[in-house]
């Protein structure tokens, strides 16, 4: 399972993609919305999504 995490906080980000992947989920990181849009595909099944995000709303 890819696990997308959309989170401007790099300390936050950091620990859910660590949790997620000792737990063995394969992650990608998006620091906003446009980058997560980038890296958002078919083979994502789940998004991790900050409410606040700097460039749109989560």
């Amino acid at each position: 399972m890819r696990i997308l995490i959309v989170e401007d906080d790099e300390r936050v980000a950091a620990a859910l993609e660590a949790f997620l992947a000792r737990s063995g989920y394969a992650t990608v990181r998006a620091a906003d919305g446009a980058a997560a849009l980038d890296l958002l595909g078919a083979e994502t099944e789940v998004v991790l999504l900050d409410l606040g995000l700097p460039d749109v709303d989560g």
